[in-house]
């Protein structure tokens, strides 16, 4: 299997079962997506943007430019207004926290390579400062599911898997039909080995939003954990019929026709993953496999 088969699912693992050969793949897989990082402890971080027209450097602390407004349409999961909304100061794109709102608003809207790339580029005090923000939202919106959503996705990448899924339930409680809290439902229960329970979820969020690319990502990614390749292959064409131009529906494709045999196919799909994205290096490391496999069956 390529080294990169099941790097959607980037939280920390707790308790899947696999051989050690397959753990240590997995870490280097996740290495490519989220580093490793450290708590940093009496740092209240600031920034400095300078204004490319005026010249101005304006120093600020974390969420300063997401206003009020900003954090209402944000509760009520209005995600276009809410890109529309950060994109309007340029301080933003510097911001950890609304590059980190952001992150999560593109899936919303089948943007997923502008989600990848946002999680690529993240410094390793970024989702430190983004736990702090999440919680300091939830306590003033206790019973918000947008805000107990992003607070769980804050906990789940500091390796509190129980937490975060105590926060997605009491999220889907209050809003059944949130496909994106059951689609992280679903990853959560996949990453402890719950499968049942995670299928379960990928599909109640699958008949809530099949025209959402990021499910049948998830759903895709599933089958190949399974190993059911086929499942897979319908999955990730699902999602390019959305988007023709998802890096992770080529890559999570690729890794399907791998485990089919089909080493030509699979090669391609890497290489139009690698060339969609090309900071997402393990998609060229999947393409030479694909190429070593395709040689050494012709030579057979």
């Amino acid at each position: 299997m390529p080294l990169n088969c099941f790097f959607r699912f980037g939280y920390r693992r707790q308790s899947l079962n696999l051989n050690i050969l397959q753990f240590y793949l997995i870490r280097l897989r996740e290495f490519f997506i989220f580093l490793i990082f450290l708590l940093i402890l009496f740092i209240k971080p600031s920034y400095t943007f300078t204004n490319s027209q005026t010249g101005i450097t304006i120093n600020y602390q974390i969420g300063a430019f997401i206003n009020s407004q900003t954090k209402e349409i944000l509760l009520e999961g209005k995600w276009q207004e809410v890109i529309k909304l950060l994109k309007k100061h340029d301080q933003n794109a510097i911001n950890p926290v609304a590059k980190l709102i952001m992150a999560y608003a593109y899936p919303a809207i089948n943007q997923n390579n502008k989600f990848l790339s946002i999680f690529l580029s993240l410094k390793l005090k970024d989702l430190n400062i983004w736990e702090k923000w999440t919680k300091s939202l939830l306590d003033k919106n206790p019973q918000n599911p947008v805000a107990l959503y992003l607070l769980a996705d804050a906990k789940a990448r500091k390796g509190e898997i129980d937490k975060a899924i105590e926060y997605l339930k009491k999220a889907i409680d209050i809003k059944p039909n949130f496909p994106l809290a059951l689609n992280s439902l679903g990853i959560l229960y996949t990453l402890k080995g719950d499968l049942n329970n995670a299928l379960v979820n990928f599909i109640k969020a699958e008949n809530f939003s099949p025209e959402l690319a990021e499910i049948h990502l998830s759903l895709g990614t599933y089958y190949i954990l399974i190993e059911a390749p086929e499942g897979a292959l319908k999955e990730f064409n699902e999602a390019l019929k959305i988007n023709p131009n998802i890096a992770l529906a080529y890559n999570g494709r690729g890794c399907a026709y791998f485990s089919m045999g089909e080493f030509e196919k699979a090669a391609l799909d890497f290489y139009t993953a690698s060339h969609i994205f090309p900071s997402l290096l393990v998609t060229e490391v999947n393409y030479f496999l694909a190429i070593i496999k395709r040689k050494s069956n012709k030579n057979c």
